[in-house]
């Protein structure tokens, strides 16, 4: 075979050859391609389980903080709590809270909300309980709205309030509730009206003679408890007494004559409430187990 009918063979192996290369690095390029594209779908896998995060806007920020932290975060409402609240009381109430999502605006889970669907359906919830948005423009916003609704307040009526709680006992939201009884006035003297009947009022003497007894049998339960338990809580010490109190055969109860009826107890994070009624009169009390004090009304 001479050398002129070599080129031409020589010349079709070479484009041959460049053409596989081109076509190997080709299919590389598509490849890389395709991991690419691999890798753009986990990020957006990434994106969306953050978006997921971001969508859960509560947090349980108690389990971070210290039993005594809680209790002096909840101490400023807890006092509010109980059934038969004043109409004026309710108002400090809602002021209180305000107060406290102010101080703690941008601290995320720090928020109370304002439950008052019982009293207004239309207004329903003030605020997400224990949200992380509470930015100080969203605070700014919902103290408006608790504002403009406190007006709705009345304060010659009676309210029962109530608290939901984090597993932590954090304080997440206030729900205030019509008393089941209303109110009327007769020369100068609110009585409770329950069922259409005028209920006697509780005498100062009946809530004197109240406040002594309590004071007395609960102070020695107090003592008996910080003997017994010097590591309790507040919350600990709230709850041994209510279990006292819900025997119905415990200190407490010995301590009254048979005619003092206990009823309706209630715990919240760091205090007791709950009523004592003397031959058809009511009285409320109030257990503040974090200053150990007791208040009859």
């Amino acid at each position: 075979m001479n050398k002129k009918m070599l080129i031409p063979i020589i010349i079709a192996g070479v484009a041959i050859v460049i053409i596989v290369i081109a076509i190997i690095l080709l299919s590389l390029g598509q490849s890389s391609d395709g991991g690419d594209n691999t890798i753009d779908m986990g990020a957006t896998q990434e994106n969306t389980t953050t978006g997921n995060e971001v969508e859960n806007t509560t947090t349980d920020v108690g389990a971070q903080m210290a039993q005594q932290e809680i209790e002096m975060y909840n101490a400023t409402l807890s006092a509010y709590l109980g059934t038969g609240k004043r109409g004026v009381d309710v108002r400090a109430l809602i002021d209180a809270i305000i107060m406290s999502n102010t101080t703690n605006a941008d601290s995320p889970g720090k928020f109370v909300a304002l439950d008052v669907t019982n009293i207004s359906a239309e207004t329903g919830v003030i605020g997400a309980a224990g949200t992380v948005e509470n930015t100080a423009e969203y605070v700014t916003n919902i103290s408006s709205q608790m504002t403009t609704f406190k007006e709705n307040i009345n304060a010659g009526s009676t309210y029962d309030v109530e608290a939901t709680y984090t597993d932590s006992g954090l304080i997440t939201s206030i729900v205030v509730k019509q008393a089941g009884s209303g109110t009327s006035t007769e020369g100068g003297t609110t009585n409770t009206t329950t069922g259409g009947t005028l209920a006697p009022t509780a005498t100062n003497d009946m809530k004197t003679d109240l406040q002594e007894r309590l004071e007395t049998s609960i102070e020695a339960m107090v003592t008996t408890f910080t003997e017994t338990n010097p590591t309790g809580t507040s919350r600990d010490l709230a709850t041994y007494i209510k279990s006292d109190l819900d025997s119905g055969e415990g200190t407490i109860k010995a301590s009254l004559p048979t005619n003092y009826v206990i009823s309706d107890t209630v715990l919240s994070a760091n205090s007791l409430t709950f009523k004592v009624t003397i031959d058809g009169a009511q009285c409320n009390v109030t257990f503040n187990a974090i200053e150990r004090t007791i208040t009859v009304q």
